[in-house]
C-alpha cells in the first residue's frame, strides 16, 4: 500500500517506480536521509541489490551538505525517526532545491503521514518494501 499525492491509500505504484530495470533503462539515483544508521544500511542493500545507486546521510546537515555536491537526485527517502518538524524542514528544502526529484516519506504504522512529501510509505513493512523494489525491477 502506497499513500499517493491525494494521500489516500492505493495499491496502485506511483508511475515513477513502474519502468523496468534492464540494460537500456538508466539506473535510478536515490539519496535517503535516514537520521539512523541501522535503517539506512538496511534499505541501502536493498536497493543496492535492484540495481539503485544510493548514497545515505545521517541527517539534515549532513544531507545539505552532500547535495551541494550532487547535480542531481531521482528519488529522496526521508527516514521515520527524527521528530516530524526535522523530516518536514527536509522536505521543505529538499523541494526548493530538487523540484523535479519525487519524495518518499517513511511512516510508522501508528503515525500519521507527512503531508509535504509526495508519497507515504510504511517503514517497518518489509513486504511494501520488497513490493516497491519488485516494481523497479
Amino acid at each position: 500500500m502506497y499513500k499517493g499525492p491525494n494521500n489516500s491509500w492505493t495499491q496502485r505504484q506511483p508511475l515513477w517506480l513502474n519502468s523496468p530495470m534492464s540494460t537500456s533503462s538508466p539506473k535510478r539515483i536515490l539519496f535517503q536521509i535516514g537520521y539512523e544508521q541501522k535503517g539506512l544500511n538496511a534499505r541501502a542493500e536493498l536497493f543496492r541489490r535492484f540495481g539503485h545507486e544510493v548514497t545515505s546521510v545521517a541527517d539534515n546537515e549532513a544531507a545539505k551538505q552532500v547535495l551541494a555536491t550532487i547535480p542531481s537526485v531521482d528519488v529522496f527517502i526521508v527516514g521515520d525517526t527524527a521528530p516530524e518538524r526535522t523530516r518536514k524542514e527536509m522536505v521543505d528544502w529538499l523541494k526548493a532545491n530538487f523540484p523535479n526529484a519525487k519524495i518518499v516519506a517513511l511512516i510508522p504504522p501508528t503515525s500519521r503521514r507527512l503531508r509535504c512529501a509526495d508519497y507515504n510509505i510504511v517503514s517497518g513493512d518489509w513486504d511494501e518494501w520488497l513490493s516497491l523494489l519488485a516494481a523497479t525491477n
